[in-house]
């Protein structure tokens, strides 16, 4: 499984954060499936402190848009006619601090 998160400013106050996973799924050695998947949302931001944007962009907005994600993922490799995968949730400040210690 790899996960990943990230967000651009779009305009003066409007963000759009994105979370991406691939998963990998293989049964005796060989690949049955990869899913590739990427949800994404728009945010206004307003009235917060330009200190504060940085860590709301990379904990707040992929804890609001991860379990759509995790739900979509699930869903799209059981219609595949495979085993339900429920994907762990993500503690989304360790892996916020992790990436900005370049972990």
């Amino acid at each position: 499984m790899k996960l990943n998160a990230g967000s651009e400013k779009i305009a003066s106050e409007a963000y759009e954060g994105w979370v991406s996973i691939t998963v990998t799924h293989k049964i005796n050695g060989k690949t049955a499936y990869v899913v590739t998947a990427k949800q994404a949302a728009m945010f206004d931001i307003k009235n917060i402190p330009t200190a504060q944007i940085a860590p709301l962009l990379g904990i707040g907005l992929p804890n609001i848009v991860y379990p759509y994600l995790r739900a979509n993922v699930a869903d799209a490799i059981t219609r595949a006619g495979f085993p339900p995968v429920h994907l762990a949730q993500v503690n989304w400040e360790t892996y916020y601090k992790q990436q900005r210690a370049g972990k």
